[in-house]
């Protein structure tokens, strides 16, 4: 259980169980959350991904889109502003329960600029943010790979919507993928809400693992 900084205190429920939590007995969990006032307010399915023995390569699967046809813009090139107009574009129209409910209740400008100073807190290197572009300059989207304490994690990764539907994610997923394992990361995990089937599509290509489900609660403490 954690408290965020606007004051609404955050509970996660995992099947299976995932240590430190032992949280056994989910059905029970649930129930005692809800009558305590708690709000389900995301379900996520959950990936890891091991690399290979050798790490000589990912793995990973390969888009339509060749790798070339992508060009790709570092945080430190392109600045935090143009980061933070990109999780604002590419947050538009998403399947992620929870980044709607926030774009609802903040708005969508103060949403992506809170989720940018949220990640920005986690451990990363500047270089490892990159927006790609099409060789028209065309915004396609975003990565942002970190580092929690205890594993590497995707972080945020997205396509515009008006970019969907053209293979974009897989090579975005490669080089988040692949940034990492060349920082020395050898496992990493990420969640994506259920209702987001494309991505997680995405995370079975690339040989990420489904390994298990995630629900979220939240309750908002008064003043």
């Amino acid at each position: 259980m954690g408290t965020q900084l606007d004051g609404t205190i955050g509970h996660v429920v995992d099947t299976p169980p995932m240590t430190p939590q032992w949280q056994t007995h989910p059905a029970k969990r649930q129930a005692v959350l809800e009558a305590a006032g708690f709000q389900l307010s995301r379900m996520t399915d959950r990936f890891d991904w091991h690399a290979p023995p050798d790490r000589a390569q990912t793995a990973l699967g390969h888009s339509k889109n060749s790798e070339h046809e992508i060009v790709y813009r570092t945080m430190p090139e392109v600045g935090e502003a143009a980061f933070v107009d990109a999780i604002e574009r590419v947050s538009r129209f998403t399947f992620d329960q929870y980044i709607v409910q926030e774009r609802q209740a903040k708005g969508a400008a103060a949403q992506a600029e809170e989720m940018f100073r949220d990640l920005q807190r986690m451990a990363h290197q500047p270089k490892w943010w990159q927006l790609a572009y099409t060789r028209d300059a065309k915004l396609i989207g975003l990565l942002m790979p970190t580092v929690s304490p205890t594993y590497a994690t995707i972080g945020y990764i997205g396509v515009l919507p008006e970019q969907r539907g053209n293979g974009y994610i897989h090579p975005l997923l490669r080089r988040a993928t692949e940034l990492l394992l060349a920082a020395g990361q050898t496992y990493i995990r990420a969640d994506t809400d259920q209702q987001n089937k494309p991505m997680a599509h995405a995370f079975l290509r690339a040989g990420y693992r489904p390994f298990a489900s995630r629900l979220e609660y939240s309750l908002v403490r008064s003043p």
